[in-house]
């Protein structure tokens, strides 16, 4: 991870027609993309965060109760990064986001291909503009 703050977004997409069949190179769908972006912003955990080292800490602002923190693993022998809840907020009313730790494991696992395997631990915040939802 990054030791100094990166702020990222991306645009939204509309899938109109064809569904999720549309990963597999047989099918084909239409998709349109939208104005509406989702912004990442991670920095360094900070010490008052209770972050432990390897701890990824994810929040979602624009929801009551979004937020989770994960452990990072390298699993031998080139598998990449495996992401695992290590602790559930108490104010988080939103239980496991598969979603999220599949992102993460995807992320950390090519991003560590990239520079040294090194997982700091780090504070993520995802919003989206309003018009996303």
């Amino acid at each position: 991870m990054a030791s100094t703050p990166t702020a990222v977004s991306a645009p939204g997409k509309v899938l109109l027609a064809g569904g999720y069949l549309v990963l597999d190179r047989d099918y084909t769908g239409l998709v349109f993309a939208l104005d509406a972006r989702i912004h990442v912003h991670v920095k360094p955990a900070d010490s008052s965060s209770g972050a432990a080292l390897n701890e990824i800490l994810v929040s979602s602002p624009q929801f009551l109760g979004a937020a989770w923190a994960y452990r990072c693993r390298f699993v031998p022998g080139g598998g990449g990064v495996e992401v695992t809840e290590s602790r559930v907020s108490a104010s988080s009313n939103s239980g496991r986001n598969v979603f999220i730790e599949t992102a993460l494991s995807y992320a950390l696992s090519y991003v560590t291909t990239l520079i040294p395997p090194n997982v700091e631990s780090a504070s993520i915040a995802i919003l989206a503009d309003n018009d996303y939802y």
